[in-house]
């Protein structure tokens, strides 16, 4: 009997214990499912260049560096945080030789995440057979079954990108340079008829299809939506680009990177995109750039004639807010003046513009006095 009740006892303790495990398991919060990729398993780049190597790690071109462009937001999904390395391909003396890879298995490569025991746990691949797209945007699916394909047969430098979603479905871009991606620097802004005119230095001269850009949007800094980019001219280290004149009293934001996209294909792109093929950039340490269309006021002043002369009012405008100095143009009579003595009777209106190319206007009226009426 005394058995018995031990038994008994017991399993009415395993009961308990299953119950409260049970319990715990269903208040745990569920795991998300699209946070970033662990940054202490950052994403690798192997493939048959290099035997699918994993190592070395974190010291050459295999470990990409996480990177975010034009945000300061801790953990962007959208295509700001991203994962990227540049692999120089050389007949010899480069990281990898060239190898026009096919895809397939043992015929490919992929971008992967994992512990130091299973460096593979997360890959990023292909679902099917095939060679993605240079100086393009593709597509890559969370542990696919096929590793890509890709024609690196060429010596070059192919800088991969890999948008940072999680661990989910994600896209990479690849640009390809016949040298190293030089750096690009904001140096200054100045301004000509209201368009701003942003000055670029670059580390060195661009290859060939190696594009300068300005990537600006009014209002809003939040590059995820609505925005435009200018492509910059120039030669050697010395470039610029003009973003037109924007509605006065607007705050636009900008920043400069380098891409192998063409500016029509940045057009076509989704704004994601636009982020993603990203070689090098100057983001200003992801707050942006920033200036102002300020908005110009103006105001008119000024006396009529004395009493029983003819008209000869002088009128006077004040100009205020707005950019730098102003210009002053007058109807009638086209006067470019700040102040004008008007020798005939009527309403003078004048235009008051600043170096970003926003106005203001105001009138004055010249009035001929009545002549008193003596006894």
């Amino acid at each position: 009997m005394k058995n018995k009740i031990n038994f008994q006892i017991r399993l009415s303790q395993l009961a308990t214990l299953f119950f409260a495990w049970a319990a715990c398991v269903c208040i745990m919060p569920a795991p998300a499912t699209a946070q970033n990729v662990f940054s202490g398993e950052p994403v690798q780049w192997v493939g048959r260049p290099n035997g699918y190597s994993t190592t070395p790690y974190n010291s050459d071109y295999r470990t990409t560096v996480y990177r975010k462009v034009s945000t300061t937001v801790a953990n962007p999904a959208d295509g700001r945080g991203q994962w990227a390395t540049t692999i120089n391909v050389q007949n010899s003396g480069g990281n990898i030789t060239p190898d026009n890879m096919p895809g397939g298995g043992g015929a490919g490569w992929l971008l992967i995440s994992g512990p130091s025991g299973n460096r593979f746990q997360n890959k990023w691949n292909f679902t099917g057979v095939g060679q993605g797209a240079l100086n393009a945007i593709n597509d890559v699916t969370l542990n696919a079954a096929t590793d890509m394909g890709l024609n690196m047969s060429g010596v070059g430098y192919y800088t991969f990108v890999m948008r940072d979603a999680g661990y989910v479905n994600s896209q990479f871009y690849v640009g390809v340079t016949a040298n190293a991606p030089v750096s690009v620097s904001r140096t200054s802004q100045t301004f000509l008829a209201g368009a701003a005119i942003i000055s670029i230095t670059t580390g060195g001269t661009p290859s060939a299809g190696e594009n300068v850009y300005v990537r600006y949007r009014s209002t809003t800094n939040n590059f995820t939506a609505s925005t435009s980019v200018v492509q910059a001219t120039g030669s050697g280290t010395a470039w610029s680009a003009t973003i037109p004149t924007q509605p006065c009293g607007t705050v636009v934001h900008y920043y400069v990177y380098s891409s192998t996209r063409t500016l029509a294909q940045i057009n076509a792109d989704s704004d994601i995109n636009r982020s993603l093929a990203t070689l090098r950039y100057d983001d200003n340490t992801g707050t942006n750039y920033t200036y102002t269309h300020t908005a110009v006021t103006a105001s008119c002043s000024g006396t009529n004639s004395t009493c029983g002369a003819i008209a000869d009012g002088t009128a006077m405008v004040t100009a205020g807010a707005g950019s730098g100095s102003y210009s002053y143009s007058w109807a009638p009579g086209a006067q470019i003046t700040q102040q004008i003595t008007a020798q005939t009777l009527g309403t003078y209106s004048v235009t008051v513009t600043d170096v970003n190319g926003c106005q203001a206007t105001c009138s004055f009226t010249v009035s001929q006095p009545l002549i008193p009426n003596f006894p």
